[in-house]
C-alpha cells in the first residue's frame, strides 16, 4: 500500500507541477512560441519508441534480481548492455533532429509570426531532450523494477518542480524566449539521468564502471524487447486510429467535441498507472517465490482497479451531463459531449480491467497474446470506425470503443487464464470483476438520483467527491482480499495490533 500510495502522490504532482505554470509560461513567450511544447511532447511520443522494448526489458530484469531469479553480475550486464544501446540510439536520434531542424521548420510547421531562426533552434533542443528521455527511460524502467517506488517519486517530484518551477525562474531572470525554455528542459533532463542512475547505482551497490556489454544477454532478451516495441507502437495506433479517422469525417465542432469528451475520459488511465506500475514488479519478483503469493497479488490488484478506477469511472459515466455543467459552464456544449463521454470512460474503464491481466503476461514474459490482440484491435476499430461514423457520427466512435474494449477483455482474459493462473479464472471474474463493479454502478446510479435534485454547485460538488468515495468504500467491502489487507494496514498504523 505504501509504493501504490507513493506512486498515484507521485503523478499527481508531475501532473500539477505540469499544468499549473502553463499560464504563466504562456505569459511570458506568448501562446503561439507554446504551440512549440505541444509539438515536443507530440514528437516524444513517437520517439519514445525508439527504445525498442529496452526499457521495459531492464525493468524486468531489475525485478527478476529482486526476486533473487538472476545474479548482481548478469542485471548489471543486462543494464550496461541496454545502456550501450540505447545511448546509440539516441545519439542517432539527436543528430538527426538537429540536422533536419532548418528544413523542419521551414517544411514542416505551419504559418508563424515566429523567426524560422528561433523554430530551428527550439527543434535543436527538442531533439536534445528526445534523446536524453529515451536514456532517462533506462533508469526509470530499472528503478520501479527495483520495487523503489518511494524513492523513485520523491526524485520525480523534486525534478517535476524544477522543471515547472525552474522554468519560470529562468523566463523570467534569464530570457523570456522559448529556446531558454527548452535549453532549461535539457539540463534538467541531464540532472534526472544523473539522480536517477545514481539511485540505481547506489541499490546494486555497484559503480559506474561495473558491468560490461553483452550481446548474448541483449539477445537474450530480444524476443521480450521486440514484443514490447510491437504492442506499445499498436496501443499507440488503437489509441490515436479513432482520432485520425473522424478528424477527416466529421465536422471540426462535432470532432471538438468527441476530442474533449476523449481528454477528460483519458484521466482514468493516469489513474491505473500507479497499479500497474506497483504490482508489475511484485509480479515479477513473485514468480520465483510462489503461485499462491502470485494470485493474491494478482487478485489484490484486481480488487484495487475496481476500487479506485471503477468508482471514479461509473460516477463520471452516469453523471456525464452535470459533470460537463459543472465544469464548462455551458449547458449546449454538455448536451453535446455528455452521451460520447459515457461512452468513452465505460470503454476506458473496461480497458482499465485488461490491464492488471496484461502486467501478468508480461511478467512471464509473454508478449504474443498481447501483440495478436492489438493487431486484430486495430483491424477492428479501422474497419468499423470507418463503415460506422459516416453515418452515425462520433457517438458510433465511442460506443464502437466500449465493444471492442468488452471483446479484448472477454476473450484476452480467456486466453490468458488458459496458460496462466487457470485455477483463478472465476474467482477473478466474479470477486474481483463482477460483484465489485456492480456495486460502484449501482451508487452511481443513487448519485444521479441525489444530484438532479440540487442547483447548488458546491453541493453538487460535495456530492459528487461524496458519491465517488462511497463507491470505492463499498467496492472494497465486498472485495475479500482489498478489505482484509486494508484493514490490517490500518490496524498497523493506528497501533490497535497491540
Amino acid at each position: 500500500m505504501v509504493h501504490l500510495a507513493a506512486n498515484y502522490l507521485g503523478q499527481f504532482w508531475v501532473a500539477f507541477m505540469g499544468m499549473a505554470f502553463v499560464p504563466i509560461y504562456i505569459k511570458l513567450i506568448g501562446v503561439e512560441s507554446y504551440g512549440l511544447v505541444g509539438l515536443f511532447v507530440l514528437m516524444q511520443s513517437v520517439f519514445t519508441l525508439l527504445d525498442l522494448g529496452m526499457g521495459p526489458a531492464v525493468g524486468r530484469e531489475a525485478s527478476k534480481f529482486k526476486g533473487g531469479a538472476i545474479s548482481l553480475k548478469t542485471v548489471t550486464d543486462t543494464l550496461r548492455s541496454i545502456e550501450v544501446v540505447i545511448v546509440i540510439i539516441a545519439l542517432v536520434a539527436v543528430v538527426s533532429i538537429i540536422f533536419s531542424s532548418d528544413f523542419l521548420a521551414a517544411h514542416w510547421i505551419g504559418e508563424s509570426s515566429l523567426p524560422r531562426q528561433k523554430i530551428s533552434d527550439s527543434l535543436k533542443f527538442v531533439g536534445c531532450l528526445i534523446g536524453l528521455r529515451l536514456v532517462e527511460g533506462v533508469y526509470r524502467s530499472t528503478l520501479l523494477g527495483l520495487n523503489l517506488h518511494v524513492q523513485f517519486n520523491v526524485a520525480t517530484s523534486l525534478l517535476a518542480t524544477g522543471k515547472g518551477l525552474g522554468a519560470v525562474g529562468a523566463l523570467h531572470w534569464i530570457s523570456a524566449d522559448i529556446v531558454t525554455f527548452f535549453a532549461w528542459q535539457v539540463a534538467l533532463s541531464v540532472l534526472s539521468i544523473l539522480v536517477y542512475a545514481c539511485l540505481v547505482y547506489r541499490e546494486l551497490d555497484i559503480s559506474v564502471f561495473s558491468g560490461k556489454y553483452s550481446g548474448t544477454l541483449i539477445k537474450k532478451i530480444w524476443h521480450f524487447a521486440w514484443g514490447m516495441f510491437l504492442i506499445s507502437l499498436l496501443s499507440m495506433l488503437i489509441t490515436q486510429l479513432d482520432k485520425i479517422i473522424l478528424a477527416k469525417t466529421l465536422e471540426l465542432k462535432d470532432f471538438a467535441h468527441y476530442m474533449l469528451a476523449a481528454t477528460v475520459a483519458g484521466a482514468l488511465f493516469m489513474l491505473a498507472v500507479p497499479i500497474t506500475q506497483t504490482y508489475y514488479a511484485k509480479f515479477c519478483i513473485a514468480l520465483n517465490r510462489s503461485e499462491k503469493e502470485l494470485a493474491e497479488l494478482f487478485h489484490l490488484s484486481s480488487q484495487i482497479m475496481v476500487a479506485i478506477v471503477g468508482s471514479i469511472a461509473a460516477v463520471i459515466a452516469i453523471n456525464a451531463r452535470l459533470i460537463l455543467d459543472l465544469w464548462t459552464k455551458d449547458p449546449e456544449l454538455s448536451i453535446n459531449v455528455a452521451p460520447l463521454l459515457t461512452g468513452l470512460v465505460l470503454g476506458n474503464f473496461i480497458n482499465c480491467l485488461s490491464l492488471v491481466p496484461y502486467q501478468m503476461q508480461l511478467a512471464n514474459g509473454w508478449t504474443g497474446l498481447a501483440v495478436k490482440m492489438n493487431a486484430f484491435g486495430l483491424l477492428l476499430i479501422f474497419v468499423s470506425i470507418s463503415v460506422v461514423t459516416p453515418t452515425y457520427g462520433a457517438i458510433a466512435a465511442a460506443y464502437i470503443w466500449v465493444l471492442i474494449n468488452t471483446v479484448f477483455l472477454a476473450v484476452g482474459t480467456y486466453l490468458m487464464f488458459q496458460r496462466l493462473l487457470s485455477s483463478e479464472r472465476w474467482r477473478w471474474y466474479f470477486e474481483d470483476v463482477a460483484r465489485p463493479t456492480g456495486v460502484v454502478l449501482v451508487v452511481a446510479f443513487g448519485s444521479r438520483e441525489l444530484l438532479s435534485a440540487t442547483n447548488n454547485v458546491a453541493v453538487a460538488v460535495l456530492l459528487l467527491v461524496l458519491s465517488i468515495a462511497i463507491a470505492c468504500a463499498a467496492s472494497v467491502l465486498v472485495s475479500p482480499l482489498l478489505r482484509v489487507r486494508l484493514m490490517g494496514y490500518v490496524r498497523r498504523s493506528s497501533g490497535w495490533a497491540n
